[in-house]
């Protein structure tokens, strides 16, 4: 399964996502992490949260990701 960081990054950066406003972006997530996760969830404020179970022996470690999805945007 392969992945183009560059062409993802570049599908965030063209989506609009301004604070309040991220569904869009957080679609391009979704999809383009799908491949690669369990189940998604998606919090009362709108944040997304990816799962992926590991596959080892109990005790497992836990990861954490933590990013903004939202974007700076002004209205002159």
């Amino acid at each position: 399964m392969s992945f183009d960081l560059k062409a993802h990054l570049k599908q965030l950066s063209e989506t609009p996502a301004p604070s309040g406003h991220e569904g869009p972006v957080r679609d391009v997530i979704r999809a383009a992490w799908s491949p690669f996760v369990d189940e998604f969830d998606t919090d009362g404020l709108g944040s997304l949260i990816a799962i992926k179970r590991g596959s080892g022996p109990e005790p497992r470690r836990k990861i954490m990701l933590c990013a903004h999805m939202d974007e700076i945007a002004l209205i002159v």
